[in-house]
């Protein structure tokens, strides 16, 4: 199977070769080990388990606070696309991973903008 291809497993298949946390390299987060503990508990008694992921959004106040910018500055990262959004009704909200992303981006940079500073001063 080639790298980009993906791999659908069968409802059939799953049944056949169960996985376990003793299935899982060595070096598997401890996260995942739970996951499949809890996952095999369940199946073991029959119970039905839904896995879903819940994404964390952000007020523009709330994504100002976090990056210490004003929240005008927020709007125009929106408007400049530099930091994605979706419209809730009228309003903004950012995906949390979004301001995560460019508060680390804004960090190397103050980082680099203080570096080069101090080596002028020497």
């Amino acid at each position: 199977m080639r790298s980009d291809q993906q791999h659908v497993v069968s409802h059939d298949e799953v049944r056949r070769r169960p996985m376990s946390p003793l299935d899982l390299p060595a070096d598997s987060p401890e996260w995942l080990r739970e996951t499949l503990q809890f996952l095999d508990e369940a199946s073991t008694h029959g119970s039905d388990v839904e896995l879903t992921a819940r994404r964390v959004y952000l007020t523009p106040a709330q994504a100002a606070r976090r990056l210490q910018v004003s929240r005008s500055t927020v709007s125009r990262l929106i408007k400049a696309e530099r930091l994605p959004s979706v419209k809730v009704g009228a309003h903004h909200r950012i995906p949390e991973n979004a301001v995560q992303s460019y508060e680390q981006a804004l960090n190397r940079h103050r980082m680099d903008v203080m570096v080069a500073l101090d080596e002028a001063h020497e």
